[in-house]
């Protein structure tokens, strides 16, 4: 089957089982829910850099050379597999929860790396996790927390985060007491 939409988000079928999808044109997002054995060919990044997997099982998702992703999500799904040319030129980080058997083809020597097995016992998780490519061909894995206003971040994103935002609340209290030094105030006919 063919399949494609231009300039919203994709939807690469519901309960749809044993047929290829391919989106072959520009989208908000490319969003793959609910399918059974089937193959999802995408040959341009999408707008967002977002692709989300969902409820499937059976799924090959190829990401076409230059294909940029900064966030894919996997949740709640079973026997995926991701084939990539070069994962650190196109996956920025994978999010997943409650998964089990989720592979990156990296091609060439490098071949399958398996997400799974970061997870202790190779057990379903329960918590959420972002896997990022290393230089050298594995990922590393770390648990996803929550910041107060609900956004996901990681433990040390956090703290890079923070870091940069005292040194700028540092940068604007300099600058105010430089300006602050500047300015004469004197009483009304003076």
């Amino acid at each position: 089957k063919q399949w494609y939409q231009r300039r919203v988000a994709i939807t690469a079928g519901v309960n749809c089982s044993d047929a290829t999808l391919n989106v072959n044109s520009r989208c908000a997002k490319v969003s793959v829910e609910s399918l059974k054995n089937c193959t999802v060919h995408v040959k341009y990044s999408p707008l967002t850099s977002f692709v989300e997997i969902t409820n499937c099982d059976g799924v090959h998702l190829h990401l076409a050379e230059g294909v940029s992703i900064n966030t894919m999500t996997v949740d709640g799904s079973e026997n995926i597999t991701i084939h990539v040319v070069n994962a650190q030129d196109q996956i920025t980080g994978i999010w997943w929860h409650k998964v089990s058997k989720v592979y990156v083809d990296r091609g060439g020597d490098l071949g399958l790396f398996l997400l799974d097995k970061l997870e202790e016992n190779n057990k379903i998780t329960m918590f959420q996790h972002v896997c990022k490519p290393q230089p050298d061909g594995s990922f590393s894995k770390e648990p996803v927390m929550r910041e107060q206003n609900g956004y996901p971040t990681t433990e040390a994103e956090k703290i890079a985060s923070d870091a940069r935002q005292r040194e700028i609340e540092r940068a604007m209290a300099g600058q105010a007491e430089h300006i602050l030094k500047d300015i004469k105030i004197t009483k009304k006919g003076d």
